[in-house]
Order: structure tokens, then sequence, then C-alpha cells
């Protein structure tokens, strides 16, 4: 791995040559590539981070995913998605797990202001999340989101 001066050092050469631009309008730095647009904030970032959250978190297991869930104590809520290739197989299979886990935590985003705390969630993908579409999966993190909203109140 890298050490953060040569991560900023390729950030500065990926921005110089036009494959990355800055979003003036917001307030933290992001990134967009193809057409993809990463908050630096929104998503943990190391294996310490998720670590964490696996150790101190509460897990709730799903048909389609299991997640962990974690007090954060920021502004926002923060994102990890893993997809194993012991659960998942190929690179083709994860990666599409991953992306229909994000869109999962995108668009449950207006449950998610709901809640009055801000929590890290660490998304972990099933075998099963690739034999439906994204409905089913949406709909039983919708639950998951319920449930810690149920704990928030009760404890």
């Amino acid at each position: 791995m890298g050490s953060a001066q040569e991560w900023r050092r390729r950030m500065a050469g990926w921005y110089s040559s036009g494959v990355v631009r800055k979003d003036a309008n917001v307030s933290h730095q992001s990134i967009t590539r193809r057409g993809m647009c990463l908050f630096m904030k929104k998503h943990l970032c190391d294996s310490a981070e998720f670590q964490h959250v696996y150790r101190n978190g509460k897990r709730y297991d799903g048909v389609f995913i299991t997640v962990f869930v974690l007090d954060n104590k920021l502004q926002q809520h923060r994102l990890g998605v893993t997809a194993s290739k012991k659960a998942l197989g190929k690179a083709v299979q994860r990666n599409r797990a991953k992306r229909l886990l994000r869109e999962t935590f995108r668009g449950n985003e207006v449950s998610l202001q709901c809640l009055h705390k801000n929590y890290d969630w660490v998304l972990n993908a099933k075998a099963a999340v690739l034999s439906d579409k994204l409905r089913a999966p949406s709909l039983e993190f919708g639950r998951i989101v319920e449930k810690v909203g149920k704990q928030e109140t009760l404890g």
C-alpha cells in the first residue's frame, strides 16, 4: 500500500489529466470519474474501519444481506460493502452484488434520514442477492433500518 503522499500525488495527476474533476459546489472533497461520484467521507475506507464495525457493531442477518451497524458520531451515515469470493464467485458477480447493495443503500436514503443518529453500515452480500433484482434486497434493507430505528427508541 502507498502512503498518503503517494495517494495525493496520484490524485493530483488524475485531476490534471482531465480524467477526474472536482465539484466546486460540494462542501467536502468529491471525485467524479466516469460519471460516478464518490464522496470521500461517505464510505468506510480501510480494513481497520471495517473491523471496528464488525467487532463493535450490531449484526442483522437477512436472506440477501448481512448488515453490521455501529453508531459513528459523525454528520452522515457511512457505507462499506463487501462481497466475498466464497459466497459469490467470480469478479463479475461480486461487482454486480456490490453495485446492487450500493443502490439499495442509496434508494433507502429517506428512511436513513429518519434515524436520530448516524451510523457506519457494512453490507455483506449473500449469494441470493444475485438471483433477484434490486427490489427484494432493498425491502430487506428497509426492514433492517426500521429495526435500527426501533432500537434507537428503546435504548
